[in-house]
């Protein structure tokens, strides 16, 4: 509940910065103005202080080499 208060707070705090009217599809979109990076700067947490894996995927370009040779045979 804290959390989705806390993010509309910060939608009307960046309004004039939405690339798509308020409460449609796209409302998640934000123009990169100064202000909202300097809030994301002072605001942003490093994975490693959130205990998160800084790497979740990895793509490897031999299974994907593979997948188009059989695509072509």
């Amino acid at each position: 509940m804290d959390a989705e208060q806390r993010e509309r707070e910060i939608h009307n705090q960046f309004v004039g910065s939405m690339r798509f009217r308020q409460h449609t599809v796209g409302a998640e979109w934000f123009a990169a103005s100064d202000e909202l990076l300097a809030f994301i700067r002072k605001n942003a947490k490093d994975a490693d202080e959130l205990s998160l894996p800084r790497l979740v995927a990895t793509f490897s370009s031999s299974s994907s080499t593979s997948d188009s040779k059989n695509e072509e045979s």
